[in-house]
């Protein structure tokens, strides 16, 4: 799980599922943070597939079985699948 892991730890772990490096950021102030990411991880963490596909550039649309992958298996089952959830993750009460 990610959760808990430095910065450069969690590089690693984008490398290790060949997803885009720039994206390690985004998914690290989400997690570690509470902030809310920008609308290609905010739709792939809300489950939103037309969503994902529509904000996706080009190097995460080709990643997009790997990035299924990796917030299955990585992330904490309270930050994903819902708009709800991910709202809940940001605004914890």
């Amino acid at each position: 799980m990610l959760l808990g892991k430095t910065f450069e730890e969690y590089q690693i772990e984008m490398a290790r599922y060949e997803l885009p490096i720039y994206m390690a950021e985004a998914v690290f102030h989400y997690l570690e943070h509470r902030i809310p990411p920008g609308g290609f991880l905010s739709s792939v963490i809300s489950n939103d597939l037309f969503g994902t596909f529509a904000r996706a550039d080009d190097n995460n649309r080709d990643a997009l079985y790997r990035w299924v992958g990796m917030v299955y298996n990585e992330f904490p089952d309270g930050a994903w699948g819902t708009p709800e959830k991910l709202k809940a993750w940001v605004n914890p009460e």
